[in-house]
């Protein structure tokens, strides 16, 4: 992505990029449910999922610094972006496939004891609340077909769809407000965007995404120790996009540009009513 020099180029790096990307969160999301119970889990995820929202939100200061390289051996800012932080994961790649245990039986820190004690607890925790599983049994077409023709799967994709969509198209994508008038314009644009056009400078811009995202990250990892605490997940659910339909509703009421402490104040329940529910879809359907 930091050398590409045309359109065309773009399309091609940008979609093995995915093709490298898309296994990461369910394979963090499986690794983590071979190590804990169904209600024990969320708290950890939510955990690992804020850690990647609050790196999203400090990496635009990042971007805005790594920015100034611009012309530095003939490139763009976005090129030495894409560069600079391109090079941590693939620093981490040499190392973290040993470091990392794919489960506990594999686990070289853990003592015998240790790896037979959460086996074992694992083991006896199945849906029916009878009979043993293990992380041993390899997974067959017929678990694939099984798990394609149950319609609760769909069920949670829908969810987690709308989900997703709101997260990546409001919240890290947002369908800006036209400053002029009070209907959705037609382009899209990031939060330090959404702040710099209702009339704060691009350094302050990317200062006040902050405390949006910490919002939401200190409201999902409450939301999933309840969760777990309550041992139920829709309730969650539910509140959650409510919380964020409030803060929708407000932002196309509100008169743009005329109150833009208001609508920067309303970005914080769409942030936090979007990020709180997901982790409570994707345990639901993890464990």
């Amino acid at each position: 992505m930091g050398l590409i020099k045309s359109y065309h180029g773009l399309l091609v790096a940008r979609f093995f990029l995915g093709v490298a990307e898309s296994g990461f969160f369910p394979g963090a999301t499986y690794l983590l449910t071979l190590w804990y119970l169904r209600f024990e889990v969320q708290r950890r995820m939510a955990v690992f999922y804020v850690a990647a929202s609050l790196s999203g939100a400090f990496s635009g200061l990042l971007a805005f610094a790594i920015e100034k390289m611009k012309g530095i051996r003939g490139m763009d800012g976005w090129s030495w972006i894409f560069i600079l932080e391109g090079l941590v994961p693939i620093f981490c790649s040499f190392w973290i496939w040993w470091a990392l245990p794919d489960s506990p039986e594999t686990a070289r820190f853990l003592k015998k004891h240790e790896k037979e004690f959460l086996i074992n607890r694992l083991a006896l925790e199945t849906g029916s609340g009878t009979g043993r599983v293990t992380n041993a049994d390899k997974i067959k077409w017929k678990h694939i077909k099984a798990a394609l023709s149950e319609w609760k799967i769909w069920a949670s994709v829908v969810m987690f769809w709308g989900n997703t969509i709101g997260v990546y198209g409001y919240v890290q994508g947002l369908g800006l407000f036209s400053c002029r008038t009070n209907t959705l314009s037609s382009f899209t644009a990031t939060v330090p965007t959404i702040i710099e056009q209702l009339g704060y400078d691009n350094a302050n811009a990317q200062l006040m995404t902050i405390p949006i995202y910490v919002a939401a990250s200190i409201m999902t990892i409450i939301w999933a120790f309840w969760g777990d605490y309550k041992k139920v997940r829709w309730p969650f659910i539910v509140s959650g996009f409510s919380i964020a339909i409030v803060g929708f509703v407000a932002q196309l009421a509100i008169p743009k540009p005329r109150f833009p402490g208001l609508s920067y104040g309303f970005l914080f329940p769409v942030a936090m009513g979007l990020y709180c529910p997901f982790i409570s879809i994707v345990c639901w359907v993890g464990v």
